[in-house]
């Protein structure tokens, strides 16, 4: 994670429903690489579960011989939200778009993938996430999104343009990678950089 603030608001988001709190706090996970951390998500990718999170996370684990390629040289772990670790490799990754998609050893039974979201991101709406502020366990947080933005010349795996929507939410270091979420649970994007007070969110 890259963001920092001074108070970080712990408790369960008031606007959200317990029920979703549960559910989705199975699809969320630490991801320890090298000497970094941060969060991520586990997401059904064509009927395969990966792990989701942010390329700098992951950065300390790598080494890059040449432009676009790496190699990694430091395990790669992945804790789940009921503290079971498994150990990862690197499928995929955008140093440009701050992802990475990890391929997990073995799927921890308590494992739920978090879904997709189809309603579309909009301002003023009310969103939360699951992150490890400062290292620490896994902790819904509450806010809104603030305004949206749309990099047509940028493209991740699947091609499409990447739209950054900046929310308005209690962030600090440790937050990087995890999920943004709709009011239902659903993936709305992934934390991914601190601009000043919004937050920046890639929404593939």
């Amino acid at each position: 994670g890259v963001a920092q603030t001074e108070q970080v608001d712990f408790t369960s988001p008031s606007q959200i429903e317990n029920s979703v709190i549960k559910r989705t706090q199975a699809g969320v996970a630490q991801v320890f690489a090298g000497n970094s951390s941060g969060s991520g998500f586990f997401f059904d990718i064509n009927g395969s579960i990966f792990a989701i999170t942010n390329s700098h996370v992951i950065e300390s684990s790598l080494q890059r011989p040449a432009p676009g390629q790496s190699k990694v040289v430091a395990p790669v772990k992945v804790r789940t939200a009921f503290g079971e670790e498994v150990s990862a490799t690197v499928w995929k990754e955008s140093q440009q778009h701050d992802i990475a998609i990890l391929k997990l050893d073995r799927i921890p039974a308590t494992v739920i993938p978090i879904e997709l979201s189809t309603t579309s991101p909009r301002a003023g709406m009310e969103v939360f996430l699951w992150g490890a502020p400062r290292g620490i366990s896994l902790v819904p947080l509450d806010g809104a999104i603030a305004d949206l933005a749309v990099n047509s010349e940028s493209n991740i795996f699947a091609g499409a343009p990447v739209k950054i929507i900046l929310a308005r939410i209690s962030i600090a270091q440790g937050n990087s990678g995890g999920p943004l979420l709709d009011r239902q649970g659903k993936l709305l994007g992934v934390i991914a950089a601190r601009q000043n007070t919004p937050e920046n969110i890639h929404n593939g």
